[in-house]
């Protein structure tokens, strides 16, 4: 099976920003996976923030939702803190959350924002007390 939808990750010290882009069927949701993962093994264990740039996000196949809740679950053990979701559609955000079953974390364990907005994700990221890179900056600007 070819991977349908994409995406792209960048990682630099204690950050991830992962830009993902149409409809994902289970191989391109297993790929995502494996590549977080593996830049989320690098910060571990010390905290870290995720941006989830879901701005060109579409769907995902129903047998993508298991990955997911793995992926969410393997992130939290990782050490993710922060997490902002930037999204063009809170409802189809909202509903794609419901679908993928997960122990949801509390807000003492992870500090989470979902927005259409960048400016609102920068002054939160900020609040929060992270220094995003120009790189970063650029990326969540342009759109990856």
């Amino acid at each position: 099976m070819r991977a349908h939808g994409h995406f792209k990750i960048l990682v630099e010290p204690q950050m991830i920003l992962a830009s993902l882009h149409g409809s994902w069927n289970k191989r391109c949701t297993e790929d995502y996976h494996r590549a977080f993962q593996r830049c989320a093994d690098q910060l571990a264990p010390e905290p870290w923030l995720g941006i989830f740039d879901a701005r060109d996000w579409q769907l995902l196949t129903r047998d993508c939702y298991p990955i997911m809740s793995l992926q969410f679950e393997d992130s939290l053990r990782k050490g993710l803190s922060h997490s902002v979701f930037l999204v063009s559609n809170p409802g189809l955000s909202s509903f794609v959350h419901k679908q993928i079953d997960y122990q949801r974390p509390s807000r003492e364990q992870v500090a989470f924002l979902q927005t259409a907005s960048v400016d609102e994700a920068l002054s939160t990221i900020a609040g929060w007390g992270w220094e995003l890179s120009d790189a970063f900056l650029q990326k969540l600007d342009r759109k990856l």
